[in-house]
């Protein structure tokens, strides 16, 4: 049986998911041909994590949600100032914050996302 190279990039890109998508978005923003874009796909060095973890539960018995970020107090005794700071600031929830938790993104989110970078300027701030 033949395989034709688009249905190999159709079928990459599925699997690929938000990174295609990405692709797309961007390419097609710049007249390419999304398909044109070579990707290549590494496997992961020895001692190399899946994840990146943000926020250890350790950690998270100490942060403070200031909003966008959390705050992670020290976890040696600081400075009253430095406590007080943070008084009314709600704890964060107990628990890991790791990027190999949450639910990925489908294509479709990530192209809205995209867009939605473009549509503000995002491209004129890179270049």
């Amino acid at each position: 049986m033949e395989i034709r190279a688009e249905e190999i990039t159709r079928v990459l890109r599925e699997q690929l998911g938000g990174f295609a998508a990405t692709i797309d978005v961007v390419a097609t923003r710049n007249e390419q041909d999304p398909a044109s874009i070579a990707t290549t796909s590494i496997a992961p060095r020895p001692g190399e994590k899946a994840y990146e973890e943000l926020m250890t539960e350790e950690e998270s018995t100490r942060a403070r949600d200031i909003g966008e970020m959390y705050a992670v107090l020290p976890a040696i005794e600081a400075h009253p100032l430095v406590l007080a700071a943070y008084d009314d600031a709600p704890r964060s929830p107990i628990g890991a914050y790791r990027s190999d938790t949450p639910v990925p993104m489908t294509a479709a989110e990530v192209r809205a996302v995209v867009a939605e970078a473009f549509a503000a300027g995002f491209d004129a701030e890179v270049r």
